[in-house]
């Protein structure tokens, strides 16, 4: 049991860097993949590096060295809760935005199915633990739409400029309403 485990864990690190610095040959190899079981135990590989960035970066300048074995405690007991909460409310957001975009790449002529839809979606996530970086981070947020631009051109059959149009059709409301809430 301990050996699987451990296994799926070296392939989704393999995934992980695989996605960041070889995303052609990444997502042309995952067309051939059909299934949910590795793009969601990829999101709770993800899920759990950003839960313990979330409950560790505002540690690091609160941390009290009196209260260290309490402090640890609560990290512990944040992180299960953490890491169970996110990756529902994860996998929720993540089903229905799916939807919206394998719609919108069904109307500009894209080949894939859903479940290609989902795992680019899934497996472009990966950069989102290094947002948290100061100065840089949001470099890598547009990085993960470069992902979502790449896999969706590989996985749906589509040109970079087909695949453009499902994501600035759905970032440009977003736009809007951040500079219209901020």
């Amino acid at each position: 049991m301990y050996e699987e485990l451990d296994n799926s864990i070296n392939k989704e690190i393999d995934n992980f860097f695989s996605v960041i610095f070889h995303p052609k040959q990444f997502f042309s190899k995952l067309k051939e993949d059909s299934g949910y079981k590795n793009s969601i135990f990829f999101i709770m590989f993800i899920v759990a590096i950003r839960t313990l960035e979330i409950i560790i970066y505002p540690m690091t300048k609160t941390i009290n060295p009196i209260s260290i074995g309490s402090s640890i405690a609560e990290m512990i007991g944040s992180f299960i809760g953490g890491l169970f909460f996110l990756t529902i409310i994860c996998l929720i957001g993540l089903s229905i935005i799916t939807m919206i975009y394998y719609i919108l790449i069904k109307i500009v002529g894209g080949k894939g199915n859903y479940n290609s839809t989902f795992q680019v979606l899934s497996y472009s996530l990966a950069p989102s633990i290094f947002i948290i970086i100061p100065y840089i981070g949001f470099l890598f947020g547009l990085y993960i739409y470069y992902l979502h631009l790449v896999g969706f051109s590989k996985v749906h059959d589509l040109s970079l400029i087909k695949s453009s149009i499902p994501i600035i059709m759905i970032n440009i409301p977003l736009v809007l309403i951040f500079l219209i809430f901020a």
